[in-house]
């Protein structure tokens, strides 16, 4: 029988799950870099943030430019971070 409590305050901090722990490990040990920079790092690290932007914006069936990635929840709920092209008040299903 396992004596570790249950964690409950995923609030806080969530376990990451294990294929998207391999997915980032590339980008923690040796492709890192500021995707706003102009050079051979950022612009690796740039080309990886476009990559996912597509595939969650397959994933939910919604246009890549309504893929906003924040560093915090406080910051997607900012109306002025919003790009104006982007459709954000049309709702997209995850089938």
């Amino acid at each position: 029988m396992d004596d570790d409590p249950i964690y409950l305050d995923h609030n806080a901090t969530t376990p990451i799950d294990g294929a998207v722990l391999d997915a980032m490990l590339p980008y923690l040990r040796e492709h890192f870099g500021n995707p706003s920079s102009d050079h051979p790092y950022g612009r690796r690290a740039k080309a990886a943030v476009e990559r996912a932007r597509v595939q969650v914006a397959a994933l939910i069936g919604a246009p890549a430019e309504a893929v906003i990635f924040e560093p915090t929840f406080a910051g997607a709920v900012i109306p002025e971070a919003s790009p104006p092209e982007a459709d954000l008040s049309r709702e997209y299903p995850i089938d």
